[in-house]
């Protein structure tokens, strides 16, 4: 009997994403982390962490995927969310079930393959936390962005602003 070998996509890009990440000590010390409530610090070192994230830190996830994975209420992630955005460490988008971690870029190793995968995570996660991440980061001018990368964020916007009862065209 033959044995295929099947192919099996391990992220929504094609990419593999990575199985290991180091969390520095300093995280306990941080001062936007320090003040945070337990529940706060329980959700965001998961979302550093959990094997959904991507190398971006822009990652499809739901509330009750981090609620049940951290043991909380899917209320006590909602606060929690609202204490990592007010520190400016997280945003969340209700409406595509999706989460950015806002400096995510800031540490990763700035090689050709790294920058390239947060160029396709930002071009195929279709969230309006793209465009932030894009502007934050500046990643424009970068020299992985491409005018198909461009074209895929403003098709966005275009879309975004239809309203329900319009036709685009």
């Amino acid at each position: 009997m033959a044995q295929y070998a099947v192919p099996i996509r391990l992220s929504w890009t094609g990419t593999v994403m990575a199985n290991f990440r180091a969390v520095h000590t300093k995280f306990w010390a941080d001062h936007k982390v320090e003040p945070l409530s337990k529940g706060a610090k329980l959700l965001f070192l998961y979302l550093l962490t959990n094997p959904y994230r991507t190398s971006s830190g822009l990652y499809p996830i739901t509330r009750n995927r981090a609620a049940q994975d951290c043991s909380m209420t899917v209320e006590e992630v909602d606060s929690a969310l609202e204490e990592l955005a007010g520190a400016g460490l997280t945003l969340y988008d209700d409406e595509t079930s999706t989460v950015l971690v806002l400096n995510a870029v800031k540490y990763l190793q700035r090689t050709k393959q790294m920058r390239t995968s947060v160029v396709n995570d930002v071009t195929y996660i279709n969230s309006p936390l793209a465009e932030r991440l894009v502007n934050l980061h500046q990643l424009r001018q970068w020299e992985e962005w491409t005018d198909e990368a461009e074209l895929v964020l403003s098709s966005r916007k275009a879309k975004e602003d239809w309203k329900d009862d319009e036709t685009p065209f």
